[in-house]
């Protein structure tokens, strides 16, 4: 390692332990200053390549599946009563009833129902893979809800949470990325990484599922 870059890794160092100490008396200790020290001096990790979906998902599949984990227990058994469900479950999301909750009540995704059905963030690219996906997510705004979409793997209702385009996140989202790259007190261990590589831009990331 050469001097200079000995210098710079001490100075990023230092200005970690100065942020850890302000987080003892207080976790938003954190100055705006600071923050946009920071962002100004770590911008290409704020860089978002492609456009990405936050989507969420209901399934219902047509067997008995023992990693079902939903709130209710309810597993449709057959196609018939898998079609009866998703038909009921759909009604009912039409009527008013919140997505997030007659997932985790009913849907048999064992992946993502504990947390509302929550897909985290779905790059463009990963729905090129998955037409009938695809064409769901393009014909929706946030929001919304798709209708009842049919695959090998049983039936599904996608609801578009969000729209990220690709640029420059700007500061003002990026203060919430920023805090929690900066270890906490107790954990010095994570001293030895940079803060830039520890900022989470997406917290649920995954690609589009297969439906296949």
């Amino acid at each position: 390692m050469e001097m200079s870059e000995l210098r710079d890794e001490i100075r990023e160092n230092l200005t970690i332990e100065k942020l850890i100490n302000k987080e003892i008396t207080s976790r938003v200790a954190v100055t705006d200053a600071e923050i946009s020290d920071f962002y100004q001096h770590n911008a290409s990790s704020f860089n978002v390549p492609e456009t990405q979906y936050h989507l969420a998902q209901i399934q219902v599949t047509p067997t008995k599946d023992a990693q079902v984990r939903n709130l209710r227990n309810d597993d449709a058994s057959t196609p018939a009563a898998a079609q009866r469900k998703i038909q009921a479950l759909y009604s009912s999301l039409r009527n008013g009833e919140d997505f997030a909750k007659l997932a985790q009540e009913y849907s048999e995704d064992p992946r993502t129902s504990v947390g509302g059905g929550d897909m985290g963030f779905v790059p463009a690219s990963s729905l090129a893979t998955n037409p009938q996906l695809r064409a769901a997510v393009s014909s929706l705004k946030v929001g919304q809800i798709s209708g009842i979409i049919r695959t090998p793997t049983g039936f599904h209702i996608i609801k578009l949470l969000a729209i990220e385009r690709p640029g420059q996140r700007q500061l003002s989202w990026s203060r919430e990325a920023i805090l929690p790259a900066f270890p906490e007190p107790e954990n010095p261990s994570v001293h030895l990484q940079s803060p830039a590589s520890r900022i989470n831009l997406n917290p649920v990331s995954t690609p589009a599922p297969s439906f296949t």
